[in-house]
């Protein structure tokens, strides 16, 4: 049981440590072609992408490098973020549905062409999706951002911004 926060049925969840580089979570967690559906109850950041396998990683260097990305990204929000009681998680799926209250929320939205980004939310305000802006490596700064503005944690805000 993941400290009440998750209701779900078969979530394939990671917990991210460190930075960048192949940050892989157990084969079966991030290659099953799967929809999902998530009920969360309290501060969360879900960073979503899509299903892939050690052999797609391997055989494909762009995808490679939108998954360090991507894993860099959340380690560092996660970082700064747990600290002050929000919880950071990372679903490897096609499709998910999450539940916060009365809302549902389909992710990745359309706005996500890649199927890469993050889904913030927290009691009492609407949820903010983050996606990159130009592409896997702009999703640092940009989620880093987003998430200090949104949970008012302004040390999480990257330099400059």
């Amino acid at each position: 049981m993941l400290a009440g926060r998750w209701a779900s049925t078969a979530v394939a969840v990671l917990g991210l440590l460190g930075g960048c580089g192949h940050t892989s979570p157990p084969p079966d967690s991030r290659s099953e072609a799967r929809d999902e559906r998530l009920v969360v109850e309290g501060p969360i950041v879900i960073g979503f992408f899509p299903t892939v396998n050690d052999a797609s990683l391997a055989s494909d260097d762009s995808l490679a490098a939108a998954f360090d990305h991507f894993t860099g990204a959340i380690a560092k929000v996660k970082r700064c973020l747990e600290p002050h009681g929000i919880e950071v998680r990372t679903v490897f799926v096609n499709r998910v549905l999450v539940v916060s209250g009365a809302r549902s929320t389909e992710l990745p939205p359309d706005r996500a062409p890649d199927g890469i980004g993050a889904y913030l939310d927290a009691p009492g305000r609407e949820p903010r999706i983050v996606v990159p802006p130009v592409g896997p490596s702009s999703l640092g700064d940009a989620l880093a951002g987003e998430a200090a503005g949104y949970f008012g944690v302004p040390a999480c805000r990257p330099a400059g911004q």
